[in-house]
């Protein structure tokens, strides 16, 4: 019976890929991030509008306040942020020769603590010999061979092929005639063609996986297990008669062992998938360093815990998108690496999908990074591509949970304290426009790359930003409390305190990038650029007056040695790791 459309092989193979997609963990973050801003910001609204109740003030004045605090909730760079952190990161992988078609699989590489690697073309050349046969039959070894050499394609030859010609080329088989070829398909499982040698009567013979065509076979030879174990096995069959089995080995790339050793280093289980044999798959494991168990799928049960295998064998391209799924559901962040058209919904589902140097194109379709050389080498750039991202990513997430809890607080005990906003409106687009350019530019900063899985953790992001918000608030609130005492005039507490805000929001900055005391760690030149243009800019707006009321040098200059001096204490509290390692 014939399949045709989307029920054909190739068709559900593409039904899988539009269908399989993982989510984004640093867009559930971000999501998350967004849902409690609104929270308080909602919060504080309540609080606001009772408190203009009982005082019987009019809530008309206060819908502009009450429309920034939502405003500097919503995080309108972000998507521009990440977009240049990716960006950059996919032209430094393009120089060493990854392509990149979907950024996000760039942030997902931080957090990698998995790959599924396929063994053939990747871990090895995908360029087998013939190494051993049992002949099975009657016939000589190269009868038989010029038999096997009759089912091979010579138009478009398979790496098996290539194998079992380049065999018969180094001896004196005999010559065959080929009519009725029929090409290997996945459904079929081998090639067949009618075959004649020699003058003898013409033989149907079928060449493909021993385990298919064994089935088939009316004769059940003896194949010795020690034959089968040292490699791919090969079946002839003729007549339904089992002639014989090559044994085909594919021997390692010279760099995987280094590579997979360098990937383990980083913290990633790296697990070899393969449509070997146990026993094969297992020599060719240890051959590049994994350790552990090696199972055939068959073997796998719901209470096997793939993530510490070292490979898994007897695997059909099918299995693959169901291996990755597991995974996933155990809570690994799952790698593929593929290049087949089955390949494809499993790179599809992967978190981090990776289409090898030779990927057909519905493979690299799927992918979100194509590698352009062959081998895993490549693998580990883009593990520090991701990192990158990561570390510049987790800036602005403190940042701006820290400095919009930071504003909407201060802002908000200003109000329940004097009656009135202690910022103008001017002031507050300021803030949100200021601090928003300088978030753009922290996709290009200098970052020291960590050598482990990165985890996304809320709980930690929130805390380093309460511990800063809540500094800033106290300090900022007393500044509030000493120019309102002494007598400084509305507009020009306004001018202070919008100072205030951008010196704060820029010494966070540098805070949040750093492990170290942010004097001693050095931004990129687009970020140092970026924050000295903002604080010029806020002090020549302020020094001249323009769409804000006019203050002394002398005063800005007490305000940013408040700033200082405050930044300086909250670099010694006890944040645990932000953004880098260094």
């Amino acid at each position: 019976m014939t399949a045709t459309g989307a029920a054909s092989r190739t068709g559900k193979t593409i039904s899988l890929v539009k269908h399989a997609s993982p989510n984004g963990h640093l867009q559930q973050l971000l999501g998350k991030i967004i849902g409690y801003l609104a929270i308080l910001d909602s919060v504080l609204a309540v609080i606001l509008i009772i408190a203009a109740v009982i005082r019987g003030e009019n809530l008309i004045a206060l819908l502009p306040f009450l429309a920034m605090l939502f405003i500097a909730t919503i995080p309108i760079a972000m998507p521009s942020s990440f977009a240049v952190a990716n960006a950059v990161e996919a032209k430094v992988l393009s120089q060493h020769h990854v392509l990149v078609s979907d950024l996000t699989g760039i942030q997902e590489a931080a957090n990698l603590n998995l790959l599924l690697v396929d063994k053939t073309g990747t871990i090895t050349a995908n360029k087998p010999s013939v190494v051993a046969f049992q002949n099975t039959s009657t016939l000589t070894d190269d009868e038989v061979l010029a038999l096997a050499v009759g089912a091979t394609d010579e138009r478009h030859p398979s790496v098996v092929d290539t194998a079992i010609q380049n065999a018969a080329a180094k001896t004196a088989s005999p010559a065959s005639q080929v009519t009725k070829y029929v090409p290997f398909t996945p459904g079929l499982g081998y090639s067949q063609a009618t075959v004649t040698v020699d003058g003898q009567a013409p033989k149907t013979v079928r060449l493909g996986a021993y385990r298919v065509l064994s089935a088939q076979a009316e004769n059940t030879p003896i194949i010795s297990r020690e034959i089968l174990s040292r490699g791919r096995s090969v079946a002839v069959l003729a007549d339904n008669q089992l002639l014989g089995v090559y044994i085909l080995q594919d021997q390692p790339r010279s760099t995987s062992r280094q590579a997979i050793a360098d990937l383990q280093q980083r913290g990633i289980q790296v697990i070899m998938l393969t449509g070997d044999h146990q026993p094969t798959a297992a020599t060719i494991a240890g051959e590049v360093g994994l350790s552990g168990q090696v199972l055939s799928f068959s073997d796998i049960t719901d209470t096997t815990d793939i993530g510490q295998l070292a490979g898994i064998a007897d695997v059909v391209p099918e299995n693959k998108l169901a291996i990755t799924k597991q995974l996933q559901s155990a809570g690994y962040i799952v790698g593929m690496t593929g290049d087949g058209v089955n390949d494809a919904p499993a790179l599809k589902q992967a978190d981090v999908g990776i289409a090898v140097e030779n990927a057909v194109d519905l493979a690299k379709q799927s992918a979100r990074m194509v590698l352009m050389t062959p081998g895993l080498t490549p693998i580990v750039d883009i593990l520090d591509s991701g990192h990158r991202v990561y570390q510049r990513m987790m800036t602005w997430a403190i940042t701006k949970l820290s400095r919009t809890a930071e504003l909407t607080l201060f802002l908000t005990l200003g109000y329940l304290w004097l009656g009135n906003i202690p910022l103008s409106l001017n002031a507050m687009v300021l803030v949100a426009i200021l601090n928003d350019l300088v978030t753009l530019v922290l996709g290009t900063d200098n970052t020291v790359i960590s050598h482990q899985p990165e985890q996304w953790n809320l709980k930690k992001l929130s805390r380093i930003a309460i511990l800063l918000a809540s500094g800033w608030t106290i300090v900022g609130f007393g500044l509030l409390a000493w120019l309102h005492v002494t007598g400084v005039t509305p507009g020009r507490i306004s001018t202070l305190l919008f100072i205030y805000l951008i010196f704060s929001a820029m010494v966070t900055i540098l805070m949040t990038r750093t492990t170290r005391h942010f004097w001693k760690s050095r931004p990129s030149n687009a970020v140092v650029t970026a924050i000295g243009g903002n604080c010029v800019l806020t002090l020549v707006l302020s020094w001249i007056g323009l769409g804000i009321a006019q203050v002394t040098v002398t005063s800005t200059i007490i305000v940013i040695g408040l700033v200082l001096l405050t930044g300086i204490g909250l670099s010694f509290l006890p944040l645990g790791n932000l953004a880098n390692q260094d």
